[in-house]
């Protein structure tokens, strides 16, 4: 079994403001609809991503389309499709891991899954939301590596 090295999240580091209708009073919440859905926006917005890249390489039909092509050309595009038509989904339990009441600010962890075709990735991140001074939300998903699981059929040493 192929074995893939780590990936690094590049473009994560950057915070995604979100406004929230009607919260003029709230607190910053790691499980909010609008939490989640920005988290997956950021995730997703980088079509290069640890996560949905692994999920690409290991897809057996991505496989079967890569080898069908000829090209360095046509496998980069094969490659390229599979990640843009990636799905993405947030785990049901969203953890709040510490709050500051002073700074307006939580820091959350949650699974965060990729599908691309008939394969399925799996990564724990992590991210802060923070009440802005305008009264907005700010959404920031740490960068994080993605280590591909162990290949059962290598012993281990």
């Amino acid at each position: 079994m192929k074995s893939f090295p780590k990936c690094e999240m590049r473009l994560l580091s950057l915070p995604l403001v979100m406004l929230l209708s009607g919260c003029g009073g709230s607190e910053p919440d790691c499980n909010a609809a609008d939490t989640r859905e920005s988290v997956i926006r950021t995730v997703s917005a980088d079509a290069n991503n640890s996560l949905v890249t692994y999920a690409a390489e290991t897809s057996d039909t991505v496989k079967a389309k890569l080898n069908k092509a000829s090209t360095d050309a046509e496998k980069a595009s094969v490659l390229e499709e599979a990640k843009r038509s990636a799905s993405y989904h947030m785990g049901e339990q969203v953890s709040t891991n510490s709050k500051s009441k002073i700074k307006g600010k939580v820091s959350c962890s949650g699974m965060l899954s990729a599908t691309v075709a008939d394969t399925n990735a799996q990564k724990k991140i992590d991210f802060e939301v923070e009440k802005t001074p305008e009264g907005t939300m700010s959404v920031w998903v740490s960068p994080f590596k993605f280590d591909a699981p162990p290949d059962p059929a290598k012993p281990s040493e």
